[in-house]
């Protein structure tokens, strides 16, 4: 004979409390997990123009190692790293000296805590209006480009003109357009920062 299951009951201060209301399998409402990923997309709006500046800081940096070492490279076997360089240790210098190493460390941990954000809300339903801005955020980092030479702002692929037009209207209808601008704008001085 197997014993029952007692009744859930947690302890806090002294006051015993009833289990937390909701589904009994586990699973979580819509509108829950709607809730929640509003709650991340907060975060996410903090830290996408924390994301484009640390990509200018460390465009600038590797720049300017690459230019080193082309200039330096002799061959076509060093310039394209296929031997070892002897400058090698001068190239990192100029990493570590203009922070690009140090910023390069700093955005894998922030592009790891942003991609885990992003895939919450990406698999959140959307209900309300709130939820759509959600999903917009999402989008933006998802389009941030991956390189500093790219034209443009947003990245959006190739055919990408009507994702444009619907990533436009989402930004405008969730009130996201000054946040949208003000990242397009930081992005541009990044490619000329680097030109």
């Amino acid at each position: 004979m197997t014993a029952r299951k007692k009744p859930f009951l947690a302890v806090v201060d002294g006051t015993t409390l009833p289990p937390p209301a909701g589904p009994r399998n586990g699973k979580r409402s819509a509108s829950d997990r709607e809730g929640t990923a509003i709650a991340v997309a907060h975060t996410i709006e903090q830290l996408l123009p924390a994301l484009v500046e640390l990509n200018r800081v460390w465009a600038i940096g590797a720049t300017a190692a690459g230019a080193y070492h082309e200039a330096r490279a002799t061959t076509d076997a060093e310039r394209y790293h296929r031997i070892p360089v002897p400058l090698t240790e001068e190239v990192e210098a100029i990493r570590e000296m203009s922070g690009a190493r140090v910023v390069e460390c700093a955005m894998t941990i922030l592009h790891g805590k942003l991609r885990t954000m992003y895939r919450l809300v990406e698999n959140a339903p959307v209900a309300t209006l709130e939820g759509l801005r959600t999903k917009t955020l999402a989008a933006m980092y998802e389009c941030m480009p991956s390189f500093a030479e790219h034209e443009g702002g947003f990245d959006f692929g190739e055919n990408d003109e009507p994702v444009r037009m619907l990533f436009r209207a989402c930004i405008s209808v969730t009130g996201l357009s000054e946040l949208a601008a003000r990242l397009e704008a930081r992005m541009d001085r990044e490619r000329g920062a680097t030109s």
